[in-house]
C-alpha cells in the first residue's frame, strides 16, 4: 500500500514543525516554506516509481489539494501582513495618507507571476477574507474551500459593509449544504442571494446605475473581422440569448445549417435579426423562480432568474408587471414554485406560456449548471441517475442535468451513482477510485423559509 506520508525521510537540516502560536523571525518561516517546496519536488521522482492502486492516487491528489488551500491561507495572511508593512515603512520615509500602501498590487501581482490588476485584487479579498469572513478562511484553512472559490466569494462581497460581510459569512456556514460540491459560479449566487436578502435597496440601486451605463461598440479585429462588445441589462441580455438559441436549434432541426456550426448560425441570425432581413423573431421565455411571500407580500428573499442567477426581490416584481425600461420587449414570464423551508422546486404555472412544460426544463431550472460537484458549465444533457438502460426511471427524481463531457464520463466504466432521498435533489457519485462525492441541487427561493 502506497503512504504519502511515508516516501522519504526528514532531513535532519530541516527545521522543527513550530508550535501552534509561535513567534518566528521571517527567515525561520521562509525555511518551513523552503523546505515544503523542496520536499514536494523530492516526492515527484519517488511517486513515478512508486506502485500505487487508484484508490492511493485519489486520496494523494486529495492531501495535496488540502496543503494547497491551506497554503492560499497563509499567502493570504502573508498578502495583508505585506500591505501592512510596506505601509508602515512609507509613512516612515515620509508619505502621504493618500499614496500609502501604493505599489503593494504590484509586489503582489510580481510574485504571483499575474497582471498588477490580480494583485490589487488578491490584496483586497485578502483583507476582506482575514478581518470579515474568519469562517469561510478557516473553511479554506481546513480544505473545504479552493483558493478560487474563497477569492471568488470575498470579491462577491466588495461593495458591502463589513457587517454585512460578517453577516453573510455567519449564514453561509450556517447551511454548509448548500455549497457542498458547489463550484465557484455556484458559491457565488449563494452569497449574491444573502446579500440581496440583506440589502436589496442598496443592490437595486446600482442595478439602476448599471443600468444607465449600458452600451454596444465595435472595433476592428485583424482577417476582416470586428469586435462586437457591450454591456446590457440582465433581462434584455437573456431575451437575446433566447431568441438565437431558439433560432439556431430551428435551423439545425430543419437541416438549414448549411455546413455552418453553431455559433457560426448563431451570429448570422444575430445580424440577422439586427439588420431587418430576418421575419422569424419568436417570443421567448423567461424562468423566474420566486416564493409567493416575495411575489405577493413584499418580503425581502430573493428571486433566482434563470440563466442568470439571484436578483432582488423588488426587481422581480418589477419585471413581472413589466415596470421596466423595454415595454417593447416580447417575452413570457414563468413563474416556478418551490417548498418552503426545502427549496425543492415543485411546479411550474400550468398555463402554456411559449411552449409546453417538460421534465428538462424543469430539471434545468432546478440544477441550474451541470450537476457534477465543482463543474460549473451549463447544462446540456439530462441525464438519468440510475440509466434508463439498468431500469431507472424518466423521472425528475431520477433525472440530473449535465454537461456533454460529464454525461459521458459517468458511463465510463466503474462510475457508478445514486439518488440519495430525503434531502434537497440530491445523489452520489463513487469513482472507479472507490471514493464518493455528494451533489446536491443548489438552493432556490424558499429554502431555508417556515410555513
Amino acid at each position: 500500500m502506497f503512504e504519502a506520508r511515508n516516501t522519504t525521510d526528514s532531513n535532519p537540516t530541516d527545521p522543527p514543525a513550530p508550535a501552534p502560536g509561535t513567534h518566528l523571525p521571517a527567515t525561520a518561516l521562509l525555511g518551513h516554506i523552503t523546505t515544503l517546496t523542496h520536499t514536494a519536488r523530492t516526492l515527484i521522482p519517488v511517486l513515478q516509481h512508486t506502485t500505487a492502486t487508484e484508490t492511493d492516487l485519489v486520496d494523494i491528489i486529495t492531501g495535496i489539494e488540502e496543503t494547497k488551500a491551506a497554503l492560499a491561507a497563509l499567502e493570504t495572511h502573508a498578502t495583508l501582513a505585506l500591505d501592512t508593512a510596506t505601509r508602515a515603512t512609507q509613512a516612515r520615509h515620509g508619505a502621504t495618507p493618500e499614496t500609502l500602501g501604493r505599489g503593494v498590487g504590484t509586489q503582489i501581482a510580481l510574485a504571483r507571476h499575474e497582471a498588477p490588476t490580480e494583485g490589487l485584487r488578491h490584496l483586497r479579498c485578502s483583507r476582506i477574507l482575514i478581518e470579515d469572513l474568519p469562517l469561510t478562511l478557516a473553511h479554506l484553512t481546513r480544505g473545504g474551500f479552493t483558493e478560487d472559490q474563497a477569492l471568488t466569494l470575498a470579491h462577491e462581497v466588495r461593495h458591502l459593509n463589513p457587517d454585512l460581510r460578517t453577516e453573510i459569512d455567519t449564514r453561509l456556514h450556517a447551511h454548509p449544504e448548500d455549497f457542498t460540491g458547489q463550484g465557484a459560479k455556484a458559491l457565488s449566487n449563494c452569497v449574491r442571494t444573502l446579500a440581496q436578502e440583506l440589502d436589496p435597496r442598496d443592490l437595486l440601486a446600482q442595478a439602476e446605475t448599471a443600468r444607465q451605463k449600458r452600451y454596444v461598440t465595435l472595433y476592428p479585429a485583424p482577417h476582416a473581422m470586428m469586435h462586437l462588445t457591450g454591456m446590457l441589462p440582465v433581462d434584455q441580455g437573456l431575451l437575446i440569448q433566447a431568441v438565437l438559441n431558439d433560432l439556431t436549434d430551428s435551423t439545425l432541426a430543419t437541416g438549414q445549417g448549411a455546413g455552418r456550426n453553431r455559433e457560426q448560425i448563431r451570429t448570422d441570425e444575430f445580424f440577422e435579426l439586427l439588420t431587418g432581413t430576418h421575419t422569424r423573431a419568436p417570443a421567448v421565455e423567461i424562468g423566474l423562480i420566486i416564493t409567493d411571500r416575495s411575489l405577493f407580500e413584499g418580503d425581502t428573499e430573493p428571486a433566482y432568474l434563470q440563466g442568470y442567477g439571484s436578483v432582488p426581490s423588488p426587481w422581480a416584481r418589477d419585471l413581472i408587471r413589466g415596470d421596466d425600461h423595454d415595454a417593447k420587449a416580447i417575452r413570457w414570464i414563468r413563474r416556478l414554485y418551490t417548498a418552503p423551508g426545502t427549496g425543492d422546486l415543485l411546479n411550474m404555472d400550468s398555463t402554456r406560456r411559449t411552449y409546453p412544460r417538460g421534465l428538462a426544463k424543469f430539471i434545468r431550472v432546478r440544477d441550474q449548471i451541470c450537476a457534477t460537484p465543482g463543474c460549473n458549465h451549463p447544462i446540456g444533457h439530462y441525464d438519468h441517475i440510475h440509466q434508463a438502460a439498468l431500469g431507472g426511471k424518466t423521472t425528475a427524481a431520477n433525472g440530473a442535468g449535465r454537461c456533454a463531457w460529464c454525461n459521458q464520463t459517468k458511463e465510463t466504466l466503474g462510475f457508478t451513482e445514486r439518488v440519495i432521498p430525503g434531502i434537497r435533489h440530491g445523489f452520489e457519485i463513487t469513482t472507479p477510485a472507490g471514493k464518493t462525492y455528494r451533489s446536491i441541487a443548489p438552493p432556490l427561493p424558499g429554502t431555508h423559509t417556515r410555513n
